[in-house]
């Protein structure tokens, strides 16, 4: 799988009981591999079967889903937050 051989983490947005939302998660230390799916079907079956990381993006209110490209941007945003924290605190 591609995943394993270039040490990917998957990690794909799920409204279907994630256990950690994107704040929740620890991105800055590990590759990651995102999968978003579209605003009324989600992200497929079959991929979040193979997907172990199951992140939500928290909202308020009565939205049940962002757009992809919110999504994509929201997550990835905050996967860049936490690797500019990360680095600036001395780490590599």
């Amino acid at each position: 799988m591609l995943s394993k051989s270039l040490k990917f983490q998957l990690f794909a947005t799920s409204f279907k009981k994630p256990k950690k939302t994107i704040y929740d998660e620890d991105f800055y230390s590990k590759n990651c591999l995102d999968f978003f799916g579209n605003e009324g079907s989600g992200v497929s079956e079959e991929v979040l079967s193979k997907v172990r990381k199951k992140v939500i993006i928290p909202q308020i209110g009565e939205i049940e889903s962002l757009n992809v490209a919110m999504a994509a941007t929201v997550c990835l945003s905050e996967q860049s937050r936490q690797r500019l924290k990360y680095k600036h605190l001395g780490n590599n």
